[in-house]
């Protein structure tokens, strides 16, 4: 008897490939999207805090964000990199270089007119309005303080006319417009504060970083004068003594090279090729997995720990900022054609304002070394010690040079006076006695902006007082 063999269907093979496909496509698709899945629900109960490589958000660094950061005139980055900043400062034909309007930053407002103000300045004043208008570089400009509110310019307009309000409020407590008869009555009288004129004030912040004295007389004549200023706050000098005597006023760094290497920066999308745009979709859809996002979170390298950089004085107008600080400030008769640089300056806004019957007060700004040693305290110490001996030594006769030339200039007009904060400190009994107002060696810290906005509101009040008239006039 024969035995058959049994013969394999000849598609088992097949067969067998067949059953194996579907599985390995369900686990090509299934293990991908169960991981996709568990990743999803890892971050939803745990809720990690998921990093993708260049997406991270930068600690704002408040030296970076008052840096000026150059563009052209048409508002274009330039080919050639420079410092990193946020700050946008843009190339003017007369001034060298002025603030793009409308911005917004962490610490600072710009306005739509290139004032550090949050909102518009009417050109026409107000009926009643008394305009006060700041005037310099990065002292006036209020570099490193925290916002708009905390500047020396605002604290001074709400000073100013909360002193109005309590004049209008308690005439009692003021000196009266006319004196009384009886000569005890008029001792009691002259005692009390005196008044100072009624309106409504408003403090314009039109300083730019940077600024020397040439840089502002030129904004003066060509932008603010348009305003009408009553008053005109000019604090400038310190700029003046760190830029070389060669140069009229502060401009944009290496400008030259910048226009020389000035390329288009924007690059045409649409000529990239069809594979750099399906490689850019893929690397797009990759970084919204969170299975990439929780292996990069996992896997990302720990910040290093590094020891903490103090503040360095930024916007210095120079072709080479690395330069030490005490190398730029200048003496003998380097020194001497910079300060006459900046009395020849301010001479000719004394003319201006003398001519329109407006007021003048040139300010010494504050600087480090002035702080009194019953109130530095240990940071400001430390920033004294890091500048060295040698610049010490250089700025203080500096200073004091700067000091006659403002007042030889004042003394040219009665609408002219120089306040001299070279010396900032707070009064002794104040709690701002013993915090500090420096960050770097002019930067102010917010206190010192509150100790600046008292000093200046102090002066500005005995400026703007008004004298009593004797009994029985009209």
């Amino acid at each position: 008897m024969s035995r058959r063999r049994r013969s394999r269907p000849r598609n088992s093979r097949s067969r067998q490939k067949t059953a194996w496909g579907p599985l390995l496509i369900g686990l090509l698709v299934g293990v991908p999207l169960a991981a996709e899945v568990l990743a999803r629900v890892l971050v939803a109960t745990q809720r990690l805090e998921l990093t993708t490589p260049g997406t991270e958000v930068p600690t704002m660094d408040i030296a970076e964000a008052y840096q000026l950061k150059f563009v052209t005139a048409e508002g274009n980055p330039y080919a050639t990199p420079t410092p990193p900043g946020e700050l946008k400062a843009r190339r003017h034909p007369l001034l060298g270089y002025d603030l793009v309007a409308n911005q917004q930053g962490q610490f600072w407002t710009i306005n739509d007119q290139g004032f550090r103000e949050s909102a518009t300045v009417p050109l026409v004043k107000a009926e009643g309005e008394i305009r006060i208008v700041i005037l310099g570089g990065s002292e006036a400009f209020g570099q490193l303080s925290s916002s708009n509110k905390a500047l020396f310019s605002t604290q001074l307009q709400e000073r100013l006319n909360q002193r109005v309000t309590e004049q209008r409020n308690n005439p009692g407590r003021f000196q009266p417009e006319i004196l009384p008869y009886r000569a005890d009555q008029v001792t009691e009288a002259l005692a009390l504060p005196p008044q100072i004129r009624l309106g409504q004030y408003r403090v314009i912040n039109a300083a730019v970083p940077g600024y020397t004295s040439g840089n502002v007389l030129g904004r003066l004549l060509y932008q603010v004068a348009a305003y009408d200023p009553d008053i005109l706050v000019v604090m400038e000098g310190y700029g003046d003594l760190l830029l070389p005597s060669q140069q009229p006023a502060a401009d944009i760094p290496q400008l030259d090279a910048l226009l020389a290497a000035q390329v288009p920066a924007v690059a045409d999308d649409s000529a990239l090729k069809p594979m750099q745009w399906g490689q850019r979709l893929g690397d797009v859809a990759l970084d919204h997995l969170y299975v990439v996002k929780v292996w990069h979170s996992f896997n990302a390298p720990l910040p290093e720990e590094t020891a903490p950089e103090p503040v360095k004085l930024v916007n210095l107008m120079t072709d080479d900022p690395e330069v030490p600080l005490v190398n730029q400030v200048p003496e003998g008769p380097e020194l001497q054609k910079r300060v006459d640089r900046y009395q020849q300056h301010m001479l000719q806004l004394v003319r201006w304002t003398s001519a329109t019957q407006k007021q003048l007060i040139l300010v010494v700004p504050p600087e480090i070394t002035g702080r009194s040693p019953d109130q530095i305290t240990d940071s400001e110490a430390a920033i004294v010690a890091d500048l060295g001996q040698p610049y010490q030594t250089k700025i203080s006769p500096a200073f004091d040079q700067l000091t006659t030339a403002a007042e030889a200039v004042a003394a040219r007009s009665a609408n002219a006076k120089v306040f001299n904060f070279y010396s900032l400190n707070a009064p002794a009994k104040s709690p701002l006695a013993e915090q500090p107002l420096f960050q770097t060696s002019v930067s102010l810290t917010d206190a010192g902006q509150t100790v600046l906005a008292d000093r200046l509101y102090g002066s500005i009040v005995a400026d703007l007082a008004l004298q009593p008239r004797p009994f029985g006039s009209r």
